[in-house]
Parts: C-alpha cells; sequence; structure tokens
C-alpha cells in the first residue's frame, strides 16, 4: 500500500503552555509586544539587579491586555546572569499569561536554555547571516522546534541595496532548508530602516515583503510609532497591503492595540479573532493628538503632536 504524505496546510503556529496561535499569509496583523527589554529602561534594569520581575510582569500583563498575541523577552545587559535571569523570564511571564513567547538574546547559550525550558513551540528573534549566529542557531531551531525570525545582516553589516538582501535571504533559508526546515518555519524581517539615512529604505522594505509574499515567506516589520503616523497610514498601509506585508513588532501601550491595528489595514480593524505578526516601538494612544520621542502622548497643537 502506498505512503500518503499529509500535505501541508501553509498556516504557522506558535504555542504557549496553555494556548496555541495559528496564522497563514492572509490573516490579519499579529502585535508582538516588545517592552519586556532592559535596554533604556534604568527602573527596570535597577529591579532585574536586584532580582525583581515585577516590572516584568506588569509589561506581560499591560500587552496582553493591549492586544499583544506574543511576548519578545530579552534579559540582555550587564551586572546580571542573562541565562539564569531569562529561565527566571519565561517562568514568570509563564505564570501570568497564555500568550507565546519570542525569545530575543544575542547570546547562543542564553537562547539555548531558553528554548530547552520553553515548554510550548517559540519564536527565536533572530537569525541573521552571521557565521556564528547562523552556524549556532539554525540547528537550535530544528532541534526545539522554534519558529525564527531571519534577520538579513551579514558578517559586513546591513545589505547595501535590495538585491544584497534578498541574496542574505536566499542563503539563510538555503541552509535552513537543508536542516529540514520549511517556509512555514521562517518570518523574515524586512528590514526597516530611515528614509533619512537612505533614500531608498521605504521602497527597498516594501520590495522585501513583496517578494517574500512571491516566495511564500511570512515577514515581519519594526514600526516606530511616532507623530508620522498619519503618512504612514496614508503610504505605508496602502502599498504595504498590497506588497503582502503580514508581520510586524510592537512595544503595545495601554490603548494602542487597536489604534495600530486602524493605522496599518483599516479593513481589519474591528476584527478582534485571527491576525498574524506585528513589531513596533513607542507606540502610545493617540487620543490627544501625537507621540512624544519618550513615548508619551503630546498634546494635539503641540509641536510634538504636529510634527514642526
Amino acid at each position: 500500500m502506498p505512503v500518503l504524505h499529509r500535505k501541508k496546510s501553509g498556516r504557522r503556529f506558535l504555542t504557549s503552555e496553555r494556548q496555541t496561535i495559528s496564522f497563514d499569509l492572509t490573516d490579519n496583523f499579529i502585535i508582538v509586544g516588545e517592552r519586556i527589554n532592559p535596554t533604556g529602561k534604568k527602573k527596570l534594569q535597577a529591579q532585574l539587579r536586584e532580582g525583581s520581575m515585577e516590572m516584568v510582569s506588569a509589561f506581560a500583563e499591560e500587552q496582553e491586555a493591549c492586544g499583544a498575541g506574543i511576548l519578545d523577552v530579552n534579559m540582555g545587559m550587564s551586572g546580571i546572569d542573562e541565562k539564569a535571569m531569562m529561565l527566571k523570564a519565561i517562568e514568570t511571564i509563564g505564570g501570568i499569561t497564555n500568550l507565546p513567547l519570542s525569545l530575543d538574546s544575542s547570546h547562543v547559550d542564553v537562547l539555548e536554555a531558553a528554548l530547552r525550558r520553553y515548554p510550548g513551540r517559540a519564536l527565536i528573534n533572530s537569525i541573521s547571516y552571521e557565521k556564528t549566529k547562523v552556524d549556532a542557531l539554525l540547528p537550535l531551531a530544528k532541534k526545539y522546534g522554534a519558529m525564527f525570525i531571519l534577520l538579513p545582516l551579514s558578517d559586513e553589516g546591513l545589505p547595501k541595496d535590495i538585491t544584497e538582501k534578498i541574496h542574505i535571504i536566499e542563503k539563510i533559508k538555503e541552509k535552513a532548508f537543508a536542516l529540514g526546515l520549511t517556509r512555514e518555519d521562517i518570518i523574515v524581517d524586512g528590514l526597516v530602516a530611515t528614509v533619512g539615512a537612505n533614500k531608498t529604505a521605504a521602497t527597498d522594505t516594501l520590495e522585501t515583503i513583496r517578494y517574500c509574499k512571491e516566495q511564500g515567506l511570512a515577514t515581519i516589520q519594526y514600526l516606530l510609532w511616532s507623530a508620522g503616523a498619519e503618512f504612514y497610514k496614508r503610504q505605508f498601509s496602502d502599498h504595504g497591503h498590497s506588497g503582502g506585508t503580514d508581520h510586524g513588532h510592537c512595544q503595545s501601550l495601554p490603548g494602542t492595540a487597536s489604534q495600530l491595528r486602524l493605522c496599518l489595514r483599516p479593513a481589519f480593524a474591528q476584527r478582534r479573532g485571527r491576525y498574524p505578526l506585528y513589531k513596533a516601538d513607542g507606540c502610545a494612544e493617540r487620543k490627544a493628538g501625537g507621540i512624544r520621542r519618550d513615548g508619551r502622548t503630546a498634546d494635539r497643537n503641540t509641536p510634538q503632536a504636529t510634527g514642526k
């Protein structure tokens, strides 16, 4: 009797101990909350040095309440045992939220310890084409059944143009496939850069998204939620949607989840069911009309709100 091989559905899955989220290339965004990161947060750094998880717990609860579908966890800072603190954070967060986790560290040993301990299918943030990273982390993704964010960087640094970016994506994908990983295990970071530094940055990102969509790869974007959000709503949500963007990263603060979804894909603003991956920093409720550089809401008539 011939062996019947089960066809893949094309859906992606991430899990915690108690919850599974699934998405494919046609679903709406999923917000990835990234506030659990000590970089630039002196109070959080002080608490972590004392071994306290108070702010970590608060950030986890706040982001889930704001609509985050995945929580990113990063414990990278000086003066602590990052591996021990990462394991403690995983245990603490798992006790107060059902959301799947994205494990974020620049150290291979920290990620391996976290993947070994995590009671579910995690997202690795991230794997670049730097030799020390790609050769060590891809086997870990395979070993622990994790999904990973493909970051199109190499030992030479940022790609010079879209051609080099696509070349790096293909090289990492080739290595992943050789290990038995599939398209459904990969989410490509579009590598959003500032137009001020590179005038083709915006179009390069959109071309990356379009290319990945054609290749059947999910994408994830990092968004700086600022006073330029109205321009983003007019430009990126239209062109990005037609190009095929479907994921992103976000530090969600109270009241921002629906606002962010409204900006990114207005047609789905009221849908609260399934939605695939999103990432943004400095998100805050825009009731007053704008966002200050420190992430707090600015008055509608202030220079911060008007962008002047």
